[in-house]
């Protein structure tokens, strides 16, 4: 019993010594080695390490996008004016082949406190650059008219700033984007914002209300105009009716009147044609101006006495 429970005991210190001598590399992550506090120029890629853990010591890197956030500080505006920072966070890369020769000389693990890379390769410079900026503008233009621009103008400054920074030559790290909380005045500056605020938002709001009743008159205006006119075009269109109504009754007339006078120049011709010719329809109508007192006779049996007409 006492061979199996010292078996069992060696086997356990074996297993923490191996465990001791590795190290897990997770995905997107390499590790590095420092061998007698020493930069080796190697790196791992895992997903398991092995080393000598009396004499190396080993380091996690994160090659993956990460985020750098700056402690709250405070500048000066260009109207003396105190200006607080509460948060801003930068989101940057550091590709694997650029991690020893960063690593070699910005970093410091074994100094206390721990210097790490994106302190003078971010941190710092992203503080130097919006103290100097504030120093460049006024309050209320880092607070409103040019904040919108200040992540873009950040993002751009330590773009360029990595260009040289290793020796002349590009760092490697890649800033991605950044997120600038917007800055605040003081106290007392930001008492007056809020109040000027709400008087503001008072007179739009008189203002949009006056539009609107403003609006309202003139849609109303435009409708009685619209109505005004449909009742004319309406009075128009019914005067026009009428007109159009007594041309077709006077046409109507005009053509009936034309029939009857038709019919009558007809019926003389007829009565004409009748008689024997015009000349005997003419002394018929002679006769008959006279008061109708004889009789006339036509034909071939004619009386042998003819009044004296002439």
């Amino acid at each position: 019993m006492s061979y199996f429970r010292t078996f069992l005991y060696a086997f356990i210190l074996l297993v923490q010594t191996i465990n001791a001598f590795r190290i897990n590399v997770p995905q997107g992550k390499i590790a590095i080695e420092y061998y007698k506090t020493k930069l080796v120029d190697r790196t791992y890629n895992g997903p398991v390490v092995y080393y000598n853990p009396i004499f190396s010591h080993m380091e996690i890197v994160d090659i993956n996008r990460q985020k750098d956030t700056l402690k709250p500080f405070t500048c000066v505006s260009s109207d003396d004016q105190t200006i607080t920072f509460s948060k801003v966070d930068i989101y940057n890369q550091l590709e694997e082949k650029y991690v020893i020769p960063v690593y070699a000389k910005f970093e410091r693990p074994f100094d206390n406190p721990r210097i790490k890379y994106d302190d003078p390769c971010i941190k710092e410079e992203a503080y130097s650059y919006l103290k100097a900026m504030c120093n460049t503008m006024k309050g209320e233009e880092l607070r409103k008219t040019n904040y919108s621009t200040l992540d873009d103008n950040l993002v751009a400054h330590l773009s360029k700033f990595q260009e040289t920074i290793l020796d002349g030559k590009p760092s490697g790290i890649k800033v991605i984007k950044a997120f600038i909380e917007p800055p605040t005045l003081p106290p007392e500056v930001e008492k007056n914002r809020r109040e000027i605020a709400i008087q503001r938002t008072a007179y739009h709001a008189e203002e949009y209300k006056q539009e609107t009743k403003l609006k309202e008159q003139e849609t109303k205006n435009k409708l009685e105009i619209s109505e005004a006119q449909k009742n004319n075009n309406i009075t128009l269109e019914s005067e026009k009716v009428k007109a159009e109504k007594l041309v077709i009754q006077a046409e109507a007339e005009a053509l009936a009147l034309a029939i009857r006078s038709n019919a009558t120049t007809n019926a003389i011709k007829n009565e004409a044609l009748a008689l024997g010719g015009t000349s005997q329809y003419m002394m018929k109508l002679q006769w008959e101006s006279f008061g109708n007192q004889n009789t006339i006779y036509w034909g071939d049996s004619l009386p042998k006495f003819y009044p004296n007409i002439s």
